[in-house]
């Protein structure tokens, strides 16, 4: 989904009784750089906008958005953390797609 789509999204899930609390997150350009996150309500979610027009966007609406106080580092490539994921191709990855 398009970032600049959101204000229709907020539309639209409001006008099929989703509660405005509602928690939602929001990511684009997820796993680059240059990728953004936030958190908003229903009620809110037309604000995002600003934030993620023109980008391509996740959108996670419900209990699973809601922000939490957790802090979950990403694997750097080269660092103890990231000698224990498997990488694509690794005999170890086919058991993250389940065989």
């Amino acid at each position: 989904m398009a970032g600049c789509q959101l204000v229709a999204l907020a539309g639209q899930l409001l006008a099929a009784g989703w509660p405005a609390e509602t928690p939602v997150a929001v990511v684009s350009c997820a796993g680059r750089v240059d990728e953004r996150a936030s958190d908003h309500s229903v009620a809110s979610l037309a604000a995002a906008c600003v934030l993620h027009a023109g980008r391509p966007a996740v959108v996670v609406v419900g209990v699973g958005a809601a922000p939490t106080t957790a802090v979950i580092p990403r694997a750097v490539a080269g660092s103890p953390t990231d000698e224990a994921l498997p990488t694509r191709g690794s005999s170890d990855s086919a058991s993250l797609r389940g065989g």
